[in-house]
């Protein structure tokens, strides 16, 4: 009985701080797992929520163009490389001090660009800069910005920078090449092209306040006017070995192990992203909870790895097949 309170006391602290995070999904299916477990309670998570006013709507259906999220991350709660850290730190210390920079006529980074493969960090990155400096996160919502008529993405554009302009957040573009793909690829038609210089225009005449941070998981296929554009250029690679055993005793702290240690999870996951080890981790914990265990074992973790391969085996073999719809 007391190792059952044990692990319901380490996972609820777990839900808590991914909560925190804003991995609320995770969050999410550890508190159906615990449900299975203690099927009577009750207990609910409530998280704050942001609202704001006057968000810019399509014009084609009124789907809102940007949520405004409330983040409460820190620099502690993510692993980067050192150049990367160093890039973010540099640009919280301008921002931060950009009333000293003025007195020189200089004006503090403002416009980011984070590129690398999927799962690394890029969007964590951009929440974490919105919670140290105490802004909200304006976050781009693509599925509504996109029109289906003519001029109207561009449109919608214009509306979103007017709101940065107005407000005071961090104005966020995930899957930035959605909307900036290079305008001499063949395959797309002239309308994206006009989105792109509209992009241009307004990113060259933008005089508001809010920092600006657009991230993509595809850099070769950006239009190369729009890098010159940015202030800086952000990388965020796979992990290395280092980075992993720190990311992995994050995850894990709290938790009992029993047959490995940080330092072997790195080398078994060496390859994987964030994202991925992630998942494995809450796999494994999930399997500790359902069986009742109050640790997690070597078997655990090493069944939870063998699953999340298997996965992205089958997922690579997909892509690869010639005639699969994407």
């Amino acid at each position: 009985m007391n190792d059952e309170k044990t692990v319901s006391s380490a996972v609820r602290e777990l839900i808590r701080r991914e909560r925190k995070q804003g991995h609320n999904n995770v969050a999410d299916q550890l508190e159906r797992v615990l449900s299975l477990r203690a099927p009577h309670s009750s207990q609910r998570t409530i998280r704050d929520t942001v609202t704001a006013p006057a968000v810019p709507r399509s014009k084609g259906d009124g789907s809102a163009l940007v949520d405004v999220r409330k983040c409460s991350k820190s620099l502690d709660d993510i692993v980067l490389r050192e150049e990367t850290a160093a890039k973010i730190c540099r640009f919280l210390q301008e921002y931060s001090k950009q009333e000293l920079l003025n007195r020189y006529g200089l004006l503090p980074k403002q416009k980011l660009l984070f590129f690398g493969p999927p799962g690394n960090g890029k969007t964590y990155a951009a929440e974490v800069i919105a919670s140290e400096l105490g802004l909200p996160l304006f976050y781009v919502r693509f599925d509504g910005l996109v029109g289906s008529y003519l001029g109207e993405t561009a449109s919608n554009l214009r509306k979103v920078f007017e709101f940065a302009h107005s407000g005071l957040g961090i104005l966020f573009f995930d899957e930035f090449d959605a909307i900036a793909k290079r305008r001499n690829d063949p395959n797309d038609v002239g309308e994206l092209k006009r989105v792109v210089n509209s992009f241009l225009q307004l990113l060259d005449g933008y005089q508001g306040k809010s920092p600006i941070i657009a991230a993509t998981n595809h850099e070769d296929i950006l239009d190369y006017a729009l890098w010159r554009r940015f202030d800086d250029a952000v990388f965020f690679p796979l992990p290395n070995e280092v980075e992993l055993q720190r990311y992995i005793k994050l995850r894990l702290s709290g938790f009992s192990i029993e047959g490995f240690a940080s330092e072997d999870v790195a080398k078994w996951v060496l390859g994987f992203s964030f994202a991925v080890v992630q998942r494995i981790v809450t796999d494994a914990i999930k399997t500790m909870i359902l069986t009742g265990e109050g640790v997690i074992s070597r078997g655990m973790l090493r069944d939870a790895i063998e699953r999340s391969r298997s996965s992205e085996i089958h997922k690579l073999d997909r892509m690869s097949e010639p005639n699969i719809h994407r």
